[in-house]
């Protein structure tokens, strides 16, 4: 199906046409090397590298008519939405290792680093005069959230007391408290609140989402009984 331009608003509220489709590759590589065994006094590690692109025309499975996501860029042709999808991360690279025992402690950690997922950017008013106010500036997703990266530490240790000798662990949750904050300034023009006029975004693509992965320390006792 295809409609002429020019675009009105016309037409428009009496057929809404969806279509959904994706298609997703990925290509990944695991590189092993230990020492001695976790249990006694080696080191080891294993890491990983993954490169991957997954695209769609919507990225929300569920959407109903009722969905905000669910509103396709063009009516005519939904398909005109194919691009990265949401969910896309196009590298992540894993490193888990372990160290030996040091004064009866083990200590092991896993690092990793992921980039961002992609958004739009959008103008405040409806370009191709379709009633809907979500079009996009040079088409869907063509802008990426910054990458996370995290770096994860256990320390472990026995100690003996009557009968079995339970273990104690601690936990700690990106270690360097690394930020993985993103931006919700998706708008790439808005309403001036002083003119009415609608004008570029200053704070477009600005990162001013909290911080929501601050370090975190978990301390466990387990026993064998």
């Amino acid at each position: 199906m295809s409609v002429a331009g020019p675009w009105t608003s016309s037409g428009f509220g009496d057929v809404i046409l969806s279509e959904m489709r994706w298609r997703g590759a990925d290509a990944a590589a695991s590189f092993l090397r230990a020492g001695k065994s976790h249990g006694g006094s080696g080191w080891g590690f294993k890491s990983s590298l993954t490169f991957a692109k997954a695209e769609d025309n919507n990225s929300n499975e569920r959407a109903t008519l009722t969905s905000t996501n669910a509103l396709t860029e063009n009516p005519a042709d939904p398909l005109s939405s194919w691009a990265l999808s949401d969910n896309d991360h196009a590298f992540r690279a894993t490193l888990a290792w372990f160290a030996p025992t040091f004064f009866g402690i083990r200590i092991s950690g896993i690092t990793t680093y992921t980039t961002g997922r992609p958004w739009n950017a959008i103008f405040y008013d409806d370009k191709n005069g379709d009633g809907k106010y979500i079009d996009t500036v040079g088409g869907r997703n063509t802008h990426r959230q910054p990458s996370e990266k995290t770096f994860d530490l256990r320390l472990s240790a026995s100690f003996r007391i009557a009968g079995p000798s339970p273990w104690r662990t601690i936990d700690i949750y990106n270690v360097f408290n690394w930020a993985g904050q993103v931006t919700s300034q998706t708008g790439y023009t808005i309403k001036d609140p002083n003119s009415s006029a609608v004008i570029v975004n200053p704070n477009f693509g600005a990162i001013d989402r909290p911080d929501n992965r601050s370090r975190e320390v978990q301390f466990t006792l387990k026993a064998r009984f």
